[in-house]
């Protein structure tokens, strides 16, 4: 159920469950409405799907959303009630998602912009944290991919599986962040290009036709 569709600074905050197209229209005939630009509509149910596929493919392995995917609020809001924790880049990622309610131990502070000593300062000999990173993909690839890293984690760490000892956490962003949003806009104008075709010969030769 949708329910009333509201613009708020070009996005419509309002989950979409039933048929898209149907729901869109209703927006750009609406005539209260003062926004006339494009819009992005965001479907948390959509983003609540993700999120259970998740847990039911990697059930041993804890999401943090990378914040820089899409800082939408709305869909921040929803991540954090899911349960999920966050991967934050910058100091005013870290205050957003705090100020949400969430707690410190659900946030993980990964900047790749590391000095080297502090990588081997770090590196004790008893860890309790993997972070397997993120690039994770959804559709049919997820699948598969899940079950490599499950295939993985019990080769690597099968005691830690078994005693819970290390705690295992993801980074996926755009998982979660591509499919729930749906950007509407008009097509005011558009351009033909001449298409070249370039064939490479064995010998190297490249033949333009």
């Amino acid at each position: 159920m949708v329910g009333e569709a509201k613009l708020i600074e070009n996005r419509v905050e309002k989950p979409v469950s039933t048929d898209l197209c149907r729901f869109i229209r209703s927006i750009i005939s609406d005539e209260q409405q003062e926004e006339t630009g494009p819009f992005y509509v965001l479907d948390l149910g959509a983003t609540r799907s993700l999120v259970e596929t998740w847990f039911h493919n990697l059930p041993m392995v804890q999401p943090f959303y990378a914040v820089k995917s899409n800082p939408n609020s709305a869909f921040l809001k929803e991540m954090a009630a899911l349960g999920t924790g966050f991967d934050c880049a910058s100091l005013p990622e870290i205050e957003t998602i705090l100020s949400l309610g969430v707690s410190p131990d659900r946030i993980v502070f990964a900047n790749t912009c590391k000095p080297e000593s502090h990588i081997y300062s770090t590196w004790l000999p008893k860890m309790h944290i993997l972070d397997i990173g993120g690039g994770f993909t959804s559709g049919p690839m997820f699948t598969e991919a899940a079950s490599a890293v499950k295939v993985a984690l019990q080769k690597y760490f099968p005691g830690e599986l078994a005693d819970s000892s290390v705690k295992i956490i993801a980074e996926p962003g755009y998982f979660f962040a591509n499919s729930p949003f749906t950007l509407a806009t008009s097509i005011i104008g558009k351009r033909e290009r001449i298409t070249v075709r370039e064939i490479m010969e064995l010998n190297g030769r490249v033949v333009t036709s």
